[in-house]
């Protein structure tokens, strides 16, 4: 099973609950972070984690939650690290069964200023979980036997 990273950059001088879309990135190269789809497997864990873009600012960007929000919870043991710079950890539920679709969730995330004060935020990105590998079919043929030669 894979670590997948998932990492949310954050223009801490300019966010505000208004322009959010602008402000924040996945570091994708097109569509918006709520068009954004992290894609894994079953059985793999994620980690989210949040960045200034600009951290000569000192600002903190803390990932503070993941709630499901659209069909089946796929994460199992979400764990939130401690603040400063909080991540949340999940594994992709090992019982997944994957519908083919992009599933959403909302990624809360808050920034920690270097004046003290702080600030909440949400967003939604997709979260697409692939099907499991077929099991692997056991053989009941014995491999051939060399023959051998006069």
């Amino acid at each position: 099973m894979a670590t997948v990273n998932v990492n949310l950059y954050v223009n801490t001088a300019l966010v505000n609950a208004n322009n959010i879309d602008t402000t924040c990135t996945f570091n994708q190269t097109s569509g918006t972070d709520e068009e954004y789809v992290t894609v894994v497997n079953v059985g793999d864990t994620v980690v989210w984690s949040g960045f200034p873009s600009d951290p000569a600012t000192g600002n903190i960007v803390n990932i503070t939650g993941i709630l499901d929000t659209g069909g089946p919870n796929v994460f199992t043991n979400l764990v939130t690290s401690p603040a400063p710079s909080s991540t949340v950890t999940g594994t992709v539920e090992p019982d997944t069964t994957p519908n083919g679709d992009d599933e959403t969730y909302t990624l809360y995330f808050s920034v920690a200023y270097a004046n003290g004060t702080q600030t909440a935020f949400q967003i939604d990105p997709k979260i697409h979980v692939n099907p499991p590998p077929p099991p692997q079919m056991e053989s009941n043929l014995t491999p051939k036997e060399k023959l051998a030669t006069e």
